[in-house]
């Protein structure tokens, strides 16, 4: 049997893309409503470089889902635990990667301007973290698939009595 891997896909990086888009949209939203009507500029004002932003969020977002998508078919290499390490991180972790490598470099080189710095890592940190956790689940789901790992089930008090033999209460010395 074959484990689903949309669904870890879906986990790992459809979520994470979800949260930050919409994280973006509330603070999109937010700035808007701050600034003054009369900003008007030819140039970039504040407000057309939120947009810019958010625009730049969808593209990462796209980006993202795309270099992860030989997640979706990975059942095929299942089998092999370093084929499945690179079909998880190669092409996804090594763009998100990068850009936490430009975040750091932005924070150090330019300190004190640290708002380029967060945005690479809100918008790379997620997606890093959805990997991680959707390969670790992902992962164990395979090998309880295989019979490697016991399937664990959260026992409750209730099956810990049932489950346990039962034993009488111990007896006082005196016989009462």
């Amino acid at each position: 049997m074959l484990v689903d891997s949309r669904k870890y896909y879906f986990w790992g990086i459809g979520i994470p893309a979800l949260i930050v888009i919409l994280v973006q949209l509330g603070v999109l939203f937010t700035r808007e409503n701050q600034t003054s009507p009369g900003d008007q500029s030819e140039y970039f004002t504040e407000n057309s470089m939120d947009v810019l932003t958010f625009f730049l969020v969808i593209v990462n977002a796209v980006l993202t889902l795309l270099l992860s998508s030989p997640i979706i078919l990975f059942e095929v290499a299942s089998k092999n635990n370093i084929i499945r390490f690179l079909i998880w991180f190669l092409l996804p972790g090594t763009w998100l990667v990068y850009l936490v490598y430009r975040g750091i470099e932005s924070w150090l080189n330019y300190p004190g301007h640290g708002d380029s710095a967060t945005f690479l890592w809100f918008n790379s940190l997620p997606y890093l973290v959805g990997l991680v956790w959707a390969y670790i689940k992902f992962t164990r789901q395979v090998e309880i698939t295989k019979g490697e790992l016991p399937d664990l089930e959260i026992i409750t008090k209730e099956d810990r009595k049932i489950n346990q033999p039962h034993t009488p209460p111990p007896q006082s010395p005196m016989g009462g």
